[in-house]
């Protein structure tokens, strides 16, 4: 179920601002495991910054994320690195968030 509070562009766009990287023990405690995988999905992945923040770190193997909301999944930080490469952030198959235009 999404957080409706995110399914509105200008709304997720405060969440990083929010919810600084930095700020989450989460990341730190995630990130050394995310680093040693080959492959990484994150569901309910928000704007993909904890994704973002292990390609930074080099993380070169496939990273995807998922999360219901249109607005988080569609924000900049599901987008390329400054290294060019990716990291994917995007609603589920199938969800009306998917799915809408």
């Amino acid at each position: 179920m999404p957080d409706h509070d995110y399914v509105d562009p200008y709304l997720a766009s405060l969440y990083d601002v929010m919810n600084p990287r930095e700020s989450s023990g989460d990341f730190a405690f995630y990130l050394p495991m995310i680093m040693t995988a080959e492959s990484v999905l994150d569901v309910g992945c928000g704007t993909g910054s904890l994704l973002h923040w292990a390609r930074e770190s080099g993380h070169s193997g496939r990273l995807v994320g998922l999360d219901p909301p249109r607005a988080c999944s569609s924000r900049p930080a599901a987008g390329t690195t400054s290294s060019g490469s990716t990291a994917t952030c995007r609603p589920p198959p199938g969800t009306a968030s998917s799915t809408s235009p």
